[in-house]
């Protein structure tokens, strides 16, 4: 397998499930709908996320940089 960020991947097919954990806290918030769209266009049936949560968006130093980390309501916000 080769190794493809998320908004560059592409399948011929569709899947069950796809599951995302620990990726969508580093995705830039400006590109997160271009995800959430994604994840959707590749399952067929279920969705599952594991992700940081916070009710409000909120960044977070991570290993010393800023804009690297974010805690949000992920699943909320696909949902809607």
């Amino acid at each position: 397998m080769t190794e493809a960020s998320i908004l560059d991947v592409e399948f011929k097919s569709s899947f069950d499930l796809t599951f995302i954990k620990g990726v969508l806290i580093h995705i830039n918030p400006d590109r997160l709908s271009d995800v959430y769209e994604r994840l959707h266009r590749f399952s067929n049936r279920y969705i599952c996320l594991a992700e940081y949560y916070n009710p409000s968006p909120v960044a977070l130093l991570y290993r010393g940089n800023e804009e690297r980390l974010y805690k949000r309501d992920f699943a909320g916000e696909m949902l809607d």
